[in-house]
C-alpha cells in the first residue's frame, strides 16, 4: 500500500513541475520562484516616419527644428499657436524607444505600440499660407520675442534671450531659418511604432 501512495505522490509531483515549466515558457518574462530568480526585460519600439518629434524638436532624416524658448512660447496668429501645433505633431510622430528594466505582459506591449496619422488642419494651412515670404517670417518672430520680453513669466523663462531692450539677433535669424524650413515640409503623413526586439535577464537573489 505503501508503495502505490509513493507512486502517486511521485506522479502528481511530475506533473505539476511540467506544468511550471511550461507556463514560463510561454512567457519569457515570468519570475521563476522555484530557482529564486527574478527576470527583466528591455522593451525596444522602432518607429517609422518621414520625420520625428521629441521634446519640441522636430528630427527628419538630415536635418532638425529647434526652435528657441522665447519663439515656441509665444508665436501665435490669430487663434493659432506654435505650441500647440508642435505638441499635436508630437502626438502623432513617435521616436524609437526602449522601456528598460520592466515586466509587460503581452497585452501590455501591444498597447505601448503606435499607429497614427496626421493631417494639417484648416487653420494650419491658413496660418502657413500668410507668411509667404522672409519678411512676414521675421516680422512674427520678432513680435514673438518683444511679447515676451512683456511676459513676465516668459521673460524670466529666456531672459538669457532678451538682454533689456537689445533681443538675440542670431536667436531671431536661426528661428526665422526654422520656421521657414517647417513650412516647407511636407507635414502630413502617419507613424508606426512595434515592438522589434525583447532583452531579458535573470537576476539572483537571497532569501533568509
Amino acid at each position: 500500500m505503501n508503495k502505490i501512495i509513493f507512486s502517486l505522490l511521485g506522479i502528481l509531483f511530475i506533473t505539476a513541475c511540467s506544468d511550471d515549466s511550461s507556463s514560463d515558457a510561454k512567457n519569457p518574462a515570468s519570475t521563476g520562484n522555484d530557482n529564486n530568480e527574478v527576470t527583466s526585460c528591455d522593451y525596444t519600439f522602432e518607429c517609422e516616419s518621414a520625420i520625428h518629434v521629441k521634446n519640441g524638436v522636430l528630427y527628419t532624416d538630415n536635418d532638425s527644428i529647434i526652435f528657441s524658448g522665447p519663439f515656441l512660447h509665444t508665436a501665435t496668429k490669430d487663434d493659432w499657436k506654435l505650441s500647440s501645433f508642435m505638441k499635436r505633431l508630437e502626438e502623432t510622430y513617435w521616436t524609437s524607444f526602449t522601456l528598460k528594466d520592466t515586466l509587460l505582459t503581452e497585452t501590455q506591449a501591444e498597447e505601448n505600440q503606435h499607429h497614427a496619422v496626421f493631417k494639417l488642419s484648416a487653420d494650419d494651412q491658413i496660418t502657413f499660407a500668410s507668411f509667404s515670404n522672409q519678411e512676414s517670417i521675421l516680422s512674427f518672430v520678432t513680435d514673438s520675442y518683444n511679447e515676451c520680453k512683456q511676459d513676465p513669466y516668459c521673460y524670466l523663462m529666456y531672459q538669457n534671450r532678451l538682454d533689456g531692450s537689445a533681443i538675440d539677433s542670431t536667436s531671431i535669424k536661426n528661428d526665422v531659418q526654422n520656421f521657414t524650413k517647417l513650412r516647407s515640409l511636407n507635414l502630413e503623413g502617419e507613424s508606426t511604432c512595434k515592438l522589434t526586439n525583447t532583452k531579458c535577464k535573470k537576476d539572483r537573489y537571497v532569501t533568509d
